[in-house]
């Protein structure tokens, strides 16, 4: 059976399970049905893992349960962002989660959607977001804290940031506009990446329908 059957299959079944078993049902088959043709190979508690990811975040496939549960959307207008190289879809940050040190698998600070053509999005993948924190070893600045400085002084010790999930290490440090050093991982565990499951981009998707 190809994806696109796959996918048609999978509409029809949580279709089924909203009308007969409710809301939290289709919500557990759609986690367990993208499960059977999207797991990381030969890596049964990574896949178990990506299943409670999975569970944990379906409801987001609502974006009005999204903004509910602290979403919104990050920088821009909402617009779907993309250049020539690559395509990030529209960002919904919670930027509690984001505050907090640490990263916790079942809650990411991070979710990727994309248009499907018909007005709706589409959730595509989740992301996990942790700051990078570093001390000034002159002492001129005591504790710790993040850095917006580009390069980094070599007199900054990095104290804590980079983490692992699903067997993975975290990219980074990264730096964005607004934004301090970070470390960060994103998760495709609602659409299949031709360049795998923790790829920054997935070819697949773009801005204009994506079903």
């Amino acid at each position: 059976m190809n994806q696109r059957k796959i996918t048609k299959s999978l509409i029809i079944a949580v279709t089924i399970g909203l009308l007969t078993f409710g809301a939290q049902a289709a919500e557990n088959l759609l986690a367990a049905n993208y499960q059977s043709f999207m797991d990381v190979p030969d890596d049964t508690e990574v896949n178990q893992q990506l299943a409670e990811v999975r569970r944990a975040t379906a409801k987001y496939h609502d974006i009005n349960v999204a903004i509910e549960d602290g979403f919104a959307i990050f920088g821009g207008n909402g617009e779907c962002e993309a250049d020539e190289e690559e395509t990030n879809g529209i960002i919904y940050t919670n930027l509690s989660r984001v505050r907090q040190q640490g990263v916790i698998a079942e809650e990411p600070e991070l979710l990727f959607y994309f248009p499907t053509g018909d007005g709706n999005l589409r959730l595509a993948a989740v992301g996990y977001f942790n700051r990078a924190l570093y001390i000034d070893t002159r002492g001129i600045i005591p504790g710790t804290f993040p850095s917006r400085l580009d390069p980094l002084p070599p007199y900054f010790e990095e104290v804590s940031g980079p983490f692992q999930l699903f067997n993975q290490p975290s990219t980074g440090p990264d730096i964005e506009p607004g934004l301090p050093w970070f470390y960060g991982m994103r998760v495709w565990i609602w659409s299949p990446n031709p360049e795998g499951m923790f790829a920054l981009h997935n070819p697949r998707l773009n801005c204009t329908a994506n079903s």
